[in-house]
């Protein structure tokens, strides 16, 4: 596929997490846009334990770090893999 084709999908995954995340439950650690921009979303919530084990017993692959939620969409992910993430987010 080529790198620049991987760093595009992985982006444009993080991008469309970024967009449709809810800014009253969770707070963007991470860079939004720009040059800084990267496909590692990092997320805080006031409950990051307890919405790191619902989102695992979900089966979504995602870390906690400090209590905040690591996600790191990559090539073997979907747009559907990033819409299935924000509507467990949102439960």
């Amino acid at each position: 596929m080529g790198i620049d084709r991987i760093s595009g999908h992985d982006l444009g995954l993080a991008q469309r997490l970024i967009r449709d995340l809810d800014p009253d439950s969770y707070q963007l650690r991470s860079p939004e846009s720009g040059p800084s921009l990267t496909p590692i979303v990092v997320l805080g919530c006031s409950s990051g334990r307890q919405v790191f084990e619902r989102l695992r017993e979900a089966g979504i692959d995602i870390v906690l770090r400090q209590g905040a939620l690591r996600i790191s969409p990559h090539l073997y992910n979907t747009t559907e893999d990033i819409d299935r993430l924000l509507e467990a987010l949102d439960r």
